[in-house]
């Protein structure tokens, strides 16, 4: 039996919809992160490419999953998603202390990238909304995928009974 996620389409399908949206979300950033015009510090360059690869490496992860009908795919999937959120919700918290104390991490970041001191409390505001519709996005999206993970490894279960008692 299938569960049906928020949109009243199976999980599975519900699955496949928000792995292609993430994944085409994820390589926007990646391709605007290296564009010759942007000037940014190579290390930040290289940890949000490898936030948006892992996303995009989740949300193949859950497709492939999903059309070959193996749970055991969705594991690192849930386990990327897992680390993603203790990571966007560690840079919230930094950011919502940035909008209190303008000297630290987030502001600082964002000095540094933008290479002046005007409107950083405007920009650390939007940094903090953009981390907090992100940290809800990856908190309704990881319930769908584990129901997905549950149902792909019911039914690989139920099929291994079937193949045990045909055979038996």
């Amino acid at each position: 039996m299938e569960r049906k996620c928020c949109c009243r389409l199976s999980n599975t399908t519900g699955t496949i919809i928000l792995a292609l949206i993430i994944i085409f979300f994820s390589i926007i950033p990646i391709v605007i992160n290296f564009q010759p015009s942007i000037d940014v510090d190579t290390s930040h360059q290289i940890v949000d490419t490898v936030e948006y690869s892992l996303t995009i490496l989740a949300g193949t992860l859950a497709i492939v999953s999903c059309c070959y009908k193996r749970a055991v795919l969705m594991i690192p999937v849930l386990i990327i998603l897992g680390l993603l959120i203790v990571f966007v919700s560690v840079r919230l918290v930094l950011c919502v202390v940035g909008l209190f104390v303008p000297d630290s991490i987030i502001p600082n970041f964002i000095r540094e990238v933008r290479k002046t001191d005007d409107d950083i409390f405007q920009y650390t505001a939007v940094y903090t909304i953009v981390n907090a519709v992100h940290i809800l996005v990856l908190l309704f999206v990881f319930p769908v995928f584990r129901g997905t993970y549950h149902d792909l490894r019911e039914d690989q279960s139920s099929n291994v009974a079937k193949v045990v008692v045909e055979t038996g």
